[in-house]
């Protein structure tokens, strides 16, 4: 919740976005990238304001957020380098085509066949 932002940019993205872009570059050269879909989501996503925690946390944070977050969908014939949805202007509620799990579950569905 606190100390996020420099834990995430040194620690944890570097190598998630490196793995990411590997599995996606992995599947397309051996042509496997049409045949399989790959998602990334998590169950909730972070508050819109930071927050400071001084007597917990050396710098400020975010806690968790169920309104707004993100999912991240590429191969399996979804098309790429689409946004769909978006939050209002500080990230807290849906703007305009709101997802929920259960459209995702039906892209998912939908594309199993």
């Amino acid at each position: 919740h606190g100390n996020a932002f420099p834990h995430l940019k040194n620690n944890l993205l570097p190598p998630m976005d490196q793995a990411v872009a590997g599995l996606v570059s992995d599947l397309d050269d051996r042509g496997l990238l049409d045949s399989t879909m790959i998602v990334m989501a998590g169950e909730f996503g972070r508050t819109p304001k930071v927050f400071g925690l001084p007597q917990h946390y050396e710098l400020p944070g975010r806690d968790h957020w169920g309104a707004v977050q993100s999912v991240f969908f590429a191969g399996g014939g979804v098309r790429g380098g689409t946004v769909i949805g978006a939050s209002d202007k500080i990230g807290g509620h849906p703007k305009e085509a709101k997802q929920t799990p259960e459209t995702m579950a039906a892209t998912i569905y939908d594309v199993l066949g």
